[in-house]
């Protein structure tokens, strides 16, 4: 019985681990850079995947500025990890990875790998 009563709690929380993604949607970032300045972009999730999309050129670097997916490597109901795949779009370029927090049905916050502050307001 306990075995039985073992492998439906497993099986259970499988089905609701392949659930749908939480924070399916789109999504307006706003992220502060090293010089104070706020930055701009849109986030997109679908599934598994989506885009990061910051259209802000910096003179010198072809990594910025481009649109760039993503994959989501966790989302549960309290919090939200997505690797930024900038080396598929444009060889040299680094990846990333974003992790963010709830705060609300429309309001997540977070950081980037380099330490800066990111929120996503959903649209």
């Amino acid at each position: 019985m306990r075995t039985l009563l073992l492998t439906m709690t497993v099986w259970t929380a499988t089905a609701l681990a392949q659930g749908a993604n939480p924070y399916e949607g789109s999504w307006r970032a706003q992220v502060e850079t090293d010089k104070g300045e706020m930055r701009e972009g849109d986030v997109a999730i679908k599934g598994q995947g989506g885009s990061w999309d910051f259209l802000h050129q910096v003179r010198g670097n072809p990594c910025a500025g481009r649109a760039y997916p993503l994959t989501v490597q966790s989302a549960t109901a309290e919090e939200l990890v997505v690797a930024i795949d900038r080396a598929k779009t444009l060889a040299g370029c680094k990846d990333g990875t974003a992790k963010f927090k709830r705060v609300s049905d429309t309001v997540l916050e977070g950081e980037l790998d380099n330490g800066r502050k990111i929120t996503l307001t959903r649209k």
